[in-house]
């Protein structure tokens, strides 16, 4: 590849997005993003708003079922090429909290990689309060899972975000029983209560406003 071909690779566009950054947006092949590597693009530079390409290819909108082979090649590139999987972009988001939202086979690559399970945003959400948010039950669990083999889920089953709100109160708002489940089976409390004194009970009436 010349050189001229090379620098212009490299260079970032306004919102500070790399190559590397669209890639992980338009589902480049394994071919192309080691290409991008080749010609200089660094895989753990973030764009302007902190984040890396990690982050951008964990919120890419696309659910497991139709989770395209690209995407999982994809994102397994980029996440064993990141050296800090944890990385908060300058909204104290992490990859593993966006992935929460879509995502069980990034979810569980995250998590094989030292994501941390537990962590919060500076609104105090967990992966834990984003899955439940996004009526992803099998991301629930899978989380359980990983907080329970840390030895770490009797703290942050019930962990508050700065509204006071614990993952069950969302799992409630958003009407999905089987997070519901999951989380009283954990040991979520069922009459734990937000800064407004609403038990999760109560946050099913915003059922429909969700």
């Amino acid at each position: 590849m010349p050189n001229s071909a090379k620098a212009t690779l490299s260079k970032a566009d306004q919102a500070g997005n790399t190559a590397l950054h669209e890639a992980a947006v338009g589902g480049s092949t394994i071919a192309q993003l080691e290409e991008l590597l080749q010609a200089g693009v660094d895989v753990n530079q973030p764009n302007s708003a902190g984040r890396l390409p990690l982050h951008t290819v964990c919120s890419v909108g696309y659910y497991d079922p139709e989770l395209p082979t690209y995407l999982s090649e994809q994102g397994k590139w980029i996440m064993e090429r990141t050296k800090d999987v944890d990385a908060c972009d300058k909204n104290t988001i992490r990859p593993l909290h966006l992935a929460s939202m879509m995502s069980e086979y990034l979810v569980q690559g995250l998590l094989a990689a030292g994501a941390d399970p537990a962590g919060a945003t500076s609104e105090g959400l967990t992966p834990l309060h984003l899955a439940a948010r996004a009526r992803q039950s099998n991301i629930t669990g899978i989380l359980l899972e990983a907080l329970a083999k840390a030895g770490i889920i009797s703290q942050h089953v019930d962990a508050r975000d700065d509204l006071g709100r614990a993952p069950l109160h969302y799992a409630c708002r958003s009407g999905r029983s089987e997070t519901v489940g999951l989380l009283l089976a954990a040991g979520a409390a069922p009459t734990a209560q937000d800064e407004q004194g609403m038990t999760p009970l109560e946050a099913c009436t915003e059922f429909e406003e969700e």
